[in-house]
């Protein structure tokens, strides 16, 4: 929620409908649910940005480069295990902490 993480960096986001979006409120989706599916895309999205938009990449992959501390190049070649185990290593704590503010972090869309 934007309550707990203010920012729209690329790795934080995923496409959804508005009324999904909205439903979830201060509420995060389950991870036991929807983590490996949501690390999947963004690996996804990042090759096919890396291999196919030359010129807007920079725009949408340094937020990456912060998180991962290496340059594109770096990241796109990593296999999709370690780039997913990387993704995963940021953002578990961060559902662990919002849970431990009150965060629900348990909901399942319909």
């Amino acid at each position: 929620p934007w309550s707990y993480i203010a920012h729209d960096n690329i790795w934080n986001l995923l496409p959804t409908t508005r009324s999904v979006n909205s439903s979830k409120g201060d509420n995060f989706p389950s991870s036991n649910k929807y983590f490996n599916s949501f690390i999947d895309m963004q690996y996804d999205a990042y090759q096919t940005i890396y291999t196919s938009n030359p010129k807007e990449k920079i725009k949408y992959l340094e937020d990456y480069t912060i998180i991962f501390n290496s340059d594109m190049k770096g990241i796109s070649e990593l296999s999709k295990s370690k780039f997913c185990s990387r993704i995963e290593n940021l953002i578990k704590p961060m559902y662990q902490i919002a849970e431990n503010m009150g965060f629900n972090s348990n909901v399942i869309y319909k």
